[in-house]
């Protein structure tokens, strides 16, 4: 990636990215989503803002990883992405037993809840939103900007780094509601970020964030369509 444009996206695409994880825990915020049409026009105007900066200043690099990944060869495609969700489940159910065998209650993050409410209203949209689009922008804010920029200073720093970012930037409004314990935020920024290092570790195995997506992308999809089911079946 270009040393310019990964700066310029660095800045303006993180910031914007993080201004709004703040904006989003404001007052002003709560009074959006107040309804559930306000919060879920407020969530999609924040992705397609990322979606323009992103293919502003990425373009050459998504492009570029895009026609790398298919020179592999789509059967080579499926059986890494394949193995490496599955790797995914294995490490998420030994994580789930550890919390089962400390008898914590995580209960379910603010950004859990958000979806399932989103889900009930818009199924098809909440859909897209998290499983393709939502996972497009965090891929490359995690796996592309952040981790393209520590990795030339840090191999486990660019898996680390990105991956507790990740988990804390998911359970930020849960924090600041103040309706958990100290622990049950603890074990929910763990199990965010232990997905968010294991698709950097994804990242580091191929050089390439569409692994990384499609893994992730596999995760929010087992995450979200059952309820989305559910929702249309009704």
């Amino acid at each position: 990636m270009d040393k310019k444009v990964l700066s310029k996206g660095c800045y303006t695409i993180v910031f914007v990215h993080i201004l709004f994880m703040i904006i989003g825990i404001l007052p002003i915020a709560s009074y959006i989503k107040k309804t559930i049409l306000g919060g879920f026009i407020l969530n999609w105007a924040y992705q397609i803002l990322l979606v323009v900066l992103i293919m502003v200043y990425l373009k050459d690099f998504i492009v570029d990883s895009w026609k790398r990944f298919i020179s592999v060869g789509i059967k080579k495609n499926i059986k890494s992405v394949l193995l490496s969700f599955f790797a995914y489940i294995g490490i998420f159910i030994v994580f789930q037993i550890i919390v089962y065998v400390g008898k914590v209650d995580i209960g379910i993050s603010q950004n859990q809840s958000m979806i399932k409410t989103y889900i009930s209203a818009y199924p098809i949209l909440t859909g897209i939103l998290s499983i393709v689009v939502a996972t497009f922008t965090e891929e490359c804010i995690y796996r592309g900007i952040i981790w393209q920029t520590i990795r030339k200073y840090s191999k486990i720093g660019a898996i680390i780094v990105p991956g507790f970012m990740f988990g804390f930037i998911h359970v930020i409004s849960t924090i600041v509601k103040g309706n958990v314990g100290i622990v049950q935020i603890l074990y929910l920024i763990l199990n965010y970020s232990i997905g968010g290092i294991y698709l950097g570790v994804v990242q580091e195995r191929y050089k390439n964030i569409w692994y990384s997506y499609f893994v992730h992308v596999l995760w929010n999809t087992i995450g979200t369509l059952p309820a989305i089911i559910i929702t249309l079946m009704k």
